[in-house]
């Protein structure tokens, strides 16, 4: 409402007086004491949103690199696979409390990947597998 009184007294058309000029003797040109102080609100306000942003920024940052880590300092890759599947659970969750179209959408799209990454390590497992085969003399097709 502060901000609607300051702009009826400053501006002209909205402020008819009976003369029709639209001048306030109050008002000179500078701000008015509660404009200065939804100046100040908001400032604050900014302040306060980018120090949050900047608070949950750093605490993903920390969680992806300890979650990312977890294998290299604890020297076991079943635990490095276990929290990547925690990780990727969350973040399953997070999308269906979102948007629950969005979720599925997420999980269509990340299973379509695995099995797409899934084929392709399989194929190249078997090209690897025949070409060791072949190397240690046992040819396709070869008779022994």
């Amino acid at each position: 409402m502060a901000e609607l009184n300051w702009y009826i007294s400053a501006n002209p058309i909205a402020n008819n007086d009976s003369n029709g000029s639209g001048s306030n003797d109050n008002n000179l040109g500078g701000n008015t004491p509660n404009q200065e102080s939804t100046n100040g609100q908001q400032n604050k306000s900014l302040a306060r949103s980018t120090a949050q942003i900047l608070a949950v920024s750093t605490a993903k940052r920390s969680i992806s690199y300890l979650t990312s880590n977890v294998g290299k300092y604890s020297g076991n890759s079943r635990n490095q696979t276990i929290m990547n599947n925690i990780t990727k659970m969350a973040g399953y969750a997070v999308a269906f409390a979102v948007n629950p179209a969005l979720g599925a959408a997420t999980v269509a799209l990340d299973s379509i990947t695995y099995g797409i990454n899934l084929a392709y390590e399989q194929k190249m497992d078997r090209i690897r597998s025949n070409q060791a085969k072949a190397r240690a003399g046992e040819g396709v097709g070869l008779r022994r």
